[in-house]
């Protein structure tokens, strides 16, 4: 019985750690724009891992409280949106995100 106890305590330990990752970026781009003349003017930060582009972060605010967010990891084929607030991400030097906000990215299937 302690065995299969120590057995399931390591599947789900060895399971958490694998699932997590660490994403560094070590370039930004940062631009503002406007979609129309009436419109509100956009910032938009792009940060990238210059040394292989496997995975890209936007950026995006139009005046809102929140940024938002845009993360895509080519290399594992997923990607999430979130948004975040201002002051919670400019104090940040990490960012946790739930599984639920995960989604693979994949080839829409055309069906005629």
């Amino acid at each position: 019985m302690n065995k299969f106890i120590l057995a399931l305590l390591v599947a789900f330990i060895s399971q958490s750690i694998i699932s997590q990752r660490a994403y560094n970026f070590d370039y930004m781009m940062a631009y503002t724009y406007q979609e129309s003349l009436e419109g509100p003017i956009k910032v938009q930060a792009v940060f990238i891992n210059s040394k292989d582009n496997r995975y890209h972060l936007i950026l995006q605010n139009d005046g809102n409280p929140d940024f938002e967010f845009n993360f895509v990891d080519h290399e594992r084929k997923f990607e999430t949106f979130f948004s975040l607030e201002k002051s919670s991400f400019l104090n940040a030097n990490r960012i946790n995100l739930d599984c639920d906000l995960v989604k693979r990215i994949g080839t829409p299937i055309v069906q005629y």
